[in-house]
Formats: C-alpha cells, structure tokens, sequence
C-alpha cells in the first residue's frame, strides 16, 4: 500500500504543472497519432454517522488522493488502441493496487460501424465512472448494491445511423470478481456475459437502454440479469440539465445437492435510481442535485429448504434500503483544473443484521482534480 501512495505522488507531482499550462485535455507525444491522458484526484472528507442495533454514532475526516490514471492512446485511422493504469482509493474492503484498466484496440469500419477487442467499460449506467466528467464526490448507488459494473473483457460492436445507435457485446463476465474489480472473471470456460445497448442523441435529449446477461458455471450455478436505462434533457435558454436513471439487477443461482438435484431457487433482487438536476452558473460554475434510492433484497426462495429444527438453511432480509439527497458544486479553476465540493444525507432501513449498522450518514467533501 505505501508504494501505491507513493505512485499517487508521483502522478501528482507530474500532473500538478501539466495541468496549469495544457491547452488541451491530452497531451500528443507523436503527430498526434500518440497521446498521453489521465487525471489525478484528492478529498477532504468528513463523514457523521448515526448507529442502530446498538452500533455507536461516529465521526471521522480523511484526507486521500481519491484515483489516478495514466493511460496512452493510439490513432492510426482506422485502427485505434487505448491503455491505461488505474490506482484506485482502497476505500471500504477495495484494494488500491495499480491494475490495467483500459487496454483495447477498436477498428473502425464504414457507415459509423466499429468493433473493439480488449478490456473496456460497461455501457450500464448513467453516472460517469472516470472523476474528470462526475458531478459529485460520491457515487449515487451504495457500493453495496453491486449494481453498476465497472470494466470487462471480450468484443463489442457498435453502430450510429443518424441519432441513433445501438451495440453488441460478447464478454466473459458482466460484472467484476473480487480479485479484480475492475476487470471480468477473466475465464470463459465457467459461463459467459451479454450487453445490448440501444440509444438515441438529438439536439437536447439523449438516452439509452442497456440489457445484460451474465451466466455462471462455477460454485453455484448463477444466472443474473441486468436491465439500466436513463434519460437526459438539456434546457438550452437556462442551461439547465436534467437527468433520469432506473436500474434493476437479478441473480438466480441453483444450489445442487451430491446427487445434481436442484434444492433451491435463491433469488437476489436489486433496484437503483435516481433523479438529477444540473444548472450551469457562468462560464465555470456548476450546481448539482441529487436525490437517488436503491435496494437490496437476499434469500427469496421458491422452495425453502430447512433444517432439522425447522429454521431455514438462509433467512433472507434487506442487505441494504436507502435514500440519498447530494447537492454539489462545481469550479473550473483552469481548463485543467476543477474544485469540487458536496454535501449528501443518507438514510438506511436495513432489516438484515450484520449487512449494516449505520441508520443515517452526512457526508461533506471538496476535492481537487487534475487533467492532462
């Protein structure tokens, strides 16, 4: 970990005058065939929370560098490539360990087509996951709900006609392992993942709708399903934006007995949405809102087995039920440069003890990013 800290420092120290004097948002290196990208970010954070089933009300302020990543690209119409590393915060149970995290190559074909092999980023969700283009510090989901998929493995294939597009992904998994949360399982011999994206650009309102499906041979045999879709719609005389997202997640594993008999149809049920207004204040100023709600729910059976004293194998319950209202604000300092500030309210109802024991959260943060 101390070397990871170290590397943040580094980038730091190498992004801190690149971002001052940088006209552009990526520096070229080679006819601009060649160009380096990234970005470095750090917070102040101060984090009030309330206990329940007996846990302690606490309070605690950190200060950390949030992420980095340094990435190059390369732009040989028609062929492309990105690659880039990533050092995330190692917030929660999360490693910050260096990882790779771009690493694709895109081919582009005539009539807006492309295809793209490698590792590259889910097209599920509507809050960006790069800090540079986010409006608030914290994610609207809690980290919990496992509801947004960050990065995979595999081939895509993309299309625009007009204001229309529309794409299909053939991957090894939809979401994350534990050993690499920013990455597929890696195996396509244990199942395989899908993502169907449909999506539509005008002149002010944009959308898309993204279905995926993930299927699981290892351990359990699990079947999950991913259903995201938002909408966003710009005002043009008060620039004023205002955006919409409602996600929904299943997962159904069969647990087999010795024998290979099915003994339980164990459901995991998941949704998440939220609401955001954005309003621009001058040239560099933006305020935003947020109100987001999510929920969690494990150990729906079909057909509930029991022990011999007649408790359930699995007493399901709520892993986590929330409401979340964040208002930032936004600063562009230099072209390069933003300053951030948010302050958020959170309550839980968590009915499942053990899966969390805080009843409300009030969080307030600034934070500084820096772009190439």
């Amino acid at each position: 970990m101390r070397q990871t800290h170290t590397l943040k420092l580094a980038l730091l120290a190498l992004f801190a005058p690149l971002a001052f004097v940088q006209a552009r948002a990526d520096i070229a290196i080679h006819e601009d065939k060649i160009s380096l990208y990234g970005y470095v970010a750090g917070s102040v954070r101060q984090v009030w929370q309330q206990g329940r089933h007996g846990e302690p009300n606490s309070s605690d302020i950190t200060g950390a560098l949030d992420a980095a990543n340094l990435g190059l690209a390369f732009d040989y119409k028609p062929v492309s490539a990105k690659f880039s590393i990533y050092v995330p915060d190692a917030g929660g149970n999360a490693s910050d360990d260096p990882c790779l995290l771009d690493a694709n190559v895109t081919y582009e074909m005539r009539k807006g087509a492309k295809i793209t092999f490698g590792r590259f980023q889910s097209w599920v969700g509507y809050e960006a996951f790069h800090i540079p283009a986010q409006n608030f510090i914290t994610a609207g989901a809690d980290g919990r709900l496992s509801i947004i998929p960050t990065y995979h493995e595999g081939v895509k294939y993309e299309a625009t006609k007009g204001k229309y597009s529309y794409g299909i992904a053939i991957l090894d998994s939809v979401y994350p392992t534990e050993d690499d949360p920013y990455g597929g399982d890696g195996d396509i011999g244990n199942g395989y993942g899908l993502e169907a994206r449909a999506g539509y650009k005008g002149r002010n309102l944009s959308g898309a709708l993204t279905i995926g499906r993930e299927r699981n041979r290892e351990n359990d045999n699990t079947d999950t399903w991913v259903a995201d879709i938002y909408a966003e719609y710009f005002i043009p005389r008060t620039k004023t934006t205002i955006g919409a997202e409602a996600c929904v997640k299943t997962i159904e594993p069969l647990v087999f007995d010795n024998a290979g008999n099915a003994l339980i149809n164990n459901r995991t049920n998941t949704w998440f949405g939220l609401v955001t207004v954005r309003q621009k204040v001058g040239a560099k100023n933006t305020l935003s809102f947020r109100f987001s709600a999510g929920h969690k729910k494990v150990g729906i059976y079909k057909n509930q087995q029991y022990y011999d004293d007649g408790s359930p194998v699995c007493k399901g319950g709520t892993v986590v039920l929330f409401n979340k209202l964040s208002m930032a604000f936004n600063h562009a300092i230099a072209r390069n440069v933003d300053f951030r500030g948010e302050f958020g309210y959170t309550n839980y109802n968590n009915t499942l003890k053990g899966a969390g024991e805080i009843d409300k959260e009030t969080f307030l943060g600034i934070q500084l990013v820096l772009k190439l």
